[in-house]
């Protein structure tokens, strides 16, 4: 008796073709999320070296300098944009809200730390980013809901 064997290898590509595609749309969503997260971490890294290096005038670490405002707006113009120009292009296309850069001051004793430039506390300027993750829709499709990525990155205030 013979067997008409033509066909099964379609029938078996259709079995095995919607695992096949969840696994090429799955690594390349898990691709995507480490390189949002890389950009992410390294303009955070970028922003709060800029501000930790920015010319101000510090009398004493629990004042504030008076260019604050402009060091931790140019601050947020380079975790967004990688450039102090705000009309530069954003390095991810869906982060565009400054308000999800968060730039902080806390004062760190002197004991702790040795400050080229203070002889009490030591500014430390953190920056922080949580980033919603932009997903090329199978997170939705799967019923599953987005997430986002958050990084922080400290620097003690050496001037510029």
């Amino acid at each position: 008796m013979r067997r008409d064997l033509s066909g099964a290898a379609l029938v078996e590509f259709t079995l095995v073709a919607p695992l096949l595609l969840g696994l090429a749309f799955g690594m390349a969503e898990t691709g995507r999320a480490f390189h949002q997260h890389h950009i992410v971490e390294k303009s955070v890294k970028d922003a709060a070296r800029y501000a930790a290096r920015a010319p101000a005038d510090w009398q004493m670490c629990s004042t504030l300098p008076t260019n604050w405002g402009t060091i931790a707006g140019n601050a947020q113009n380079v975790a967004l944009r990688g450039t102090l120009d705000g009309s530069a292009p954003l390095l991810l296309d869906h982060w565009n809200n400054t308000s999800t850069v968060t730039i902080s001051v806390a004062c760190v004793t002197k004991g702790t730390m040795i400050s080229p430039v203070f002889n009490d506390d030591i500014p430390v300027i953190t920056v922080s980013a949580t980033v919603p993750f932009d997903d090329i829709g199978l997170l939705g499709f799967l019923g599953l809901s987005t997430f986002s990525t958050t990084t922080a990155h400290s620097e003690m205030w050496i001037g510029g």
